[in-house]
């Protein structure tokens, strides 16, 4: 499909401009925030965090536009199956819940700027701290990657067409950039903070709505199963080991992601990681379970899409929305 069809009109790109223009100063506040010149206090924003800031970071880092994109256009391609997605998401909580008080204590007792740190720490080893950098950087920047082609699409989106892919990634990057070379990890967390908010909000909004109209999820369901019977089967032998092997591979990968553990070194007290992983064990019910359902609504609503265009379905579905609101 054309990114001229989505024809959002011109509001999302002021709104767009504005929530850069905010992002930029409170990279700026972050900075004049700063309390010394440090490591601790650029990548760790001092180890303050508290409960509110920290599962904002929390929440807005594992579930970006790679969720609603990606996961969507996954569900999209894979049908029923993919509701594995919820389950690994639920166990890297899980097992972030079981490391993550214990990890915090050994960083405040032995001032761990890095998962590295913790490495060399524990086995003595500087080939090991080493071969652990190559990993962890390999695994984040397979997700930045993933974070990129999910912006580049929604800036193409949102704008129809007007910013082509690549502009739109490189103005996203060109803006994190900045934000973060100059507040570090205090601005990362505040920008966070916002788009959390904004994130849970617009997933609330959008949960509600696609439940509720043109007949919802049960609708949906019975036009795949009539269109596309083999993806409303239940898996068979070799889907449920596929199914094993994602959860197992997934759960464990995303509850060691290196942008992950620098939060839990970030807070600024156990309580306030209990608590804040609390709250973080019911967001896959809210994000990724939606991501799913999207994906689904979407293979009833637009078949035959490409692998391509099948990560647009999201934009699909709004473009969708706005089209039948009764305020356009």
């Amino acid at each position: 499909m054309d990114p001229s069809e989505f024809d959002f009109g011109p509001g999302p790109l002021y709104i767009l401009g504005f929530y850069l223009f905010v992002m930029i100063g409170l990279g700026w506040l972050g900075k004049v925030r700063q309390r010394e010149t440090s490591l601790k206090e650029f990548y760790l924003g001092g180890s303050s965090f508290g409960l509110f800031v920290l599962f904002l970071t929390l929440f807005a880092t594992q579930y970006s536009g790679n969720t609603l994109l990606g996961f969507a256009g996954n569900a999209y391609r894979q049908g029923g199956s993919y509701i594995v997605s919820v389950m690994f998401m639920i166990l890297a909580i899980t097992v972030i819940t079981l490391y993550g008080p214990r990890l915090y204590r050994l960083a405040r007792e032995f001032g761990y700027i890095t998962p590295a740190d913790y490495i060399y720490h524990r086995f003595g080893s500087h080939t090991l701290r080493v071969v652990c950098v190559i990993l962890l950087c390999w695994g984040l920047g397979n997700y930045i990657m993933e974070q990129l082609v999910a912006m580049g699409h929604a800036m193409e989106g949102l704008s129809a067409g007007r910013i082509p892919f690549m502009w739109g990634v490189m103005l996203l990057v060109v803006v994190m950039l900045v934000y973060e070379s100059l507040g570090g990890m205090r601005s990362v967390a505040w920008t966070d903070a916002v788009q959390g908010t904004l994130l849970f909000g617009g997933c609330m909004c959008i949960l509600y709505v696609l439940l509720t109209s043109k007949g919802g999820m049960p609708a949906a369901a019975e036009v795949i199963q009539r269109d596309e019977p083999l993806k409303y089967q239940v898996p068979d032998a070799q889907g449920i080991r596929r199914w094993v092997s994602t959860l197992l591979l997934l759960g464990l990968g995303v509850s060691v992601y290196p942008h992950a553990i620098q939060r839990i070194f970030a807070a600024r007290s156990s309580v306030s990681i209990k608590r804040a992983l609390s709250g973080m064990a019911f967001m896959p019910f809210v994000t990724t379970l939606l991501a799913f359902l999207i994906g689904l609504i979407a293979l009833s609503r637009f078949p035959n899409l490409s692998s391509m265009d099948a990560d647009k379905v999201t934009l699909y579905l709004l473009s969708d929305i706005v089209h039948q609101s009764a305020f356009t």
